[in-house]
Formats: C-alpha cells, structure tokens, sequence
C-alpha cells in the first residue's frame, strides 16, 4: 500500500485464514488499521467459542493438505459440502448484502491499487527502466 501510495489508515477484509494473519497487523500495526471487516474469517479461539473441538495438529495438517492442493481438489470432488448455495439459511439476508458491501468495496480498492500500479509501471516504462 505504501510503495502504490495509497494512504492509510486501513480497513482490512480477511476470509478464512487471513483473519487470523489481520488481527495480528491490526495489533502490530494500530495505527495504519481503521477496522476489519472479516468475511466469514477465522478468528482466535473460534472452536472454543461454538464448544467444538479439534486435534492438536490439525492445523499443521490442514496446512499441508493446502499446501500440495489436496484441500481444492477436496472442494472440486464435493463442492455441496463445502460451497453454501445458502439452500440452509446459514446466511441471513443482512449478511448477504454486507458481504456484497464488502465485495463493492474491495473492488474499488482493487481498481484504484491496480490503476496506480498502472501508473507507476507507465512512468518506469517511460524513464528508460525495464
């Protein structure tokens, strides 16, 4: 974000793992963090939070399950299982149009990240440097 000169503060959108990975930068870095907007995202002690529990490795072997594929092609074999087509309500009408919120505003930002390296690309590209 600095080098695309795009000023902070932030507003962090993680999914999944990345929530973790978000409250660690926000607590890392305060100051360049406006909010976190989490998007069906992990957070600490999520298992003890609904009762649930897991094994002690399981996220050493998720994460290399993920690693080598085995995670996506797992969601390609039973998409039902692990893609909502929301057929259950797990999401209510309220999420769904935060969600889509979000979507509007991450794709803003993308635009205007990618507008700008565009820009910077253009300028080296015009100096003489490749």
């Amino acid at each position: 974000m600095h080098a695309a000169e795009i000023e902070g503060p932030y507003i962090l959108m993680p999914h999944s793992i990345s929530g973790l990975y978000s409250i660690y930068y926000a607590n890392t870095y305060p100051e360049e963090v406006a909010g976190i907007i989490g998007i069906d995202c992990t957070l600490p002690k999520m298992a003890e939070y609904f009762g649930e529990e897991y094994p002690e490795k399981m996220p050493l072997i998720t994460g290399q399950l993920c690693s080598i594929g085995v995670m996506r092609l797992i969601t390609l074999i039973e998409p039902d299982n692990f893609i909502s087509d929301n057929s259950k309500h797990y999401y209510s009408d309220e999420n769904l149009t935060n969600v889509f919120l979000c979507a509007g505003l991450y794709q803003r930002i993308f635009l205007t990240l990618n507008r700008r390296i565009m820009e910077i690309n253009s300028s080296i590209a015009s100096s003489g440097f490749s």
